[in-house]
């Protein structure tokens, strides 16, 4: 049993590690030679294409700088957000102007929303929007625990496991009898 529980910790902190390493996020994983302008780019491009949109006056400015950062972000952000091929081509097809400054919060706030949407509702824990969310404080995940947590009856607690599955939570909690199972 202990030694079922040391692997569990020790698993938990390679996975920690692992982790930590890719502190910057694809929002922010530009090539290593972009100019600065072509971070801009980078950054504005992901940020479209996470919320759905293209803004193709950008993607040429862009592009005529000397740099195609904007098209290349916006394809990975595109596929973060969920969106399908189809969806994304139908956005490229109908460009809008945005205020790309505004972009980021209206993300956030995005996957908050959807985070709370499906914790209220008894959703699963949706680990996909989560990733492509961690670009925008882990918003989606902290709507969900506060979508979970106003469903009465559950605690921080039953949130957490809900979020984080046995593997993560119950190691950390042996003395949860909802990790009883776990455990046997």
């Amino acid at each position: 049993m202990k030694q079922l529980q040391l692997l569990a910790i020790i698993s938990l902190l390679i996975v920690g590690a692992i982790s930590n390493v890719y502190a910057g996020g694809p929002r922010l994983d530009y090539p290593d030679d972009t100019t600065e302008e072509g971070v801009d780019c980078w950054v504005d491009g992901y940020d479209a294409g996470f919320a759905g949109k293209y803004d193709k006056n950008r993607a040429d400015e862009c592009k005529d700088k000397g740099d195609d950062n904007y098209n290349s972000s916006w394809g990975y952000a595109c596929r973060d957000a969920g969106y399908m091929p189809d969806e994304c081509e139908s956005f490229k097809n109908n460009p809008i102007n945005l205020q790309h400054q505004l972009l980021q919060e209206e993300n956030r706030r995005s996957c908050y929303d959807k985070g709370f949407e499906d914790g209220n509702s008894s959703v699963a824990f949706n680990k996909d929007r989560d990733r492509g969310c961690s670009e925008y404080n882990s918003a989606y995940r902290y709507g969900f625990r506060a979508g979970c947590e106003s469903v009465e009856g559950n605690t921080d607690d039953t949130c957490e496991l809900i979020i984080e599955g046995h593997e993560l939570y119950c190691p950390r909690n042996p003395d949860d009898p909802a990790c009883t199972d776990f455990f046997a």
